[in-house]
């Protein structure tokens, strides 16, 4: 389970809305200097994110809690996003070139092929955002002495 510490900003029917600090992992890598990675990581670092979370405690604004989502699903949900649309390009593009025999059927087919990739991603996130597989969860309330992130006022 991948677990985050944040404050409930706003409550729902059944979903909260949690704002946290994003964090980075790069501090303890030793290749941080030389990764690209690492860069993206300072840049997002620090900034305060507001993400939904599904809940069935009885919580309110200002309550600190501990969000989860568990890294399987995070994994397959990863690979999917990034391999459908290459599958999709790829599929495209040998049925364009089939069709036509030529560069231009290819490129033809497999932008057609990637647009359907992307949308098929859509649609699969569209069907699964109220899936507590793929979201967020409150797992509990946070006790104040386990909290170290600081949220400004």
């Amino acid at each position: 389970m991948i677990e985050q510490r944040g404050k409930v900003v706003e409550v729902e029917d059944g979903l909260v809305w949690v704002s946290y600090v994003r964090q980075t992992a790069c501090q303890s890598c030793k290749s941080e200097s030389v990764c690209g990675n690492s860069y993206m990581e300072k840049w997002a670092s620090g900034k305060i994110t507001h993400i939904p979370a599904l809940n069935s405690l009885t919580l309110k604004t200002g309550d600190e809690v501990v969000i989860g989502i568990d890294e399987h699903a995070v994994l397959k949900a990863s690979v999917f996003v990034y391999a459908m649309p290459i599958l999709f390009l790829l599929a495209g593009a040998v049925v364009g070139n089939s069709l036509s025999a030529n560069d231009l059927g290819s490129g033809v087919g497999g932008l057609l092929g990637l647009a359907a990739g992307f949308l098929g991603v859509h649609l699969h996130s569209l069907f699964h955002r109220h899936n507590s597989q793929y979201s967020p969860v409150v797992l509990r309330e946070a006790g104040a002495q386990n909290v170290t992130v600081q949220f400004p006022s």
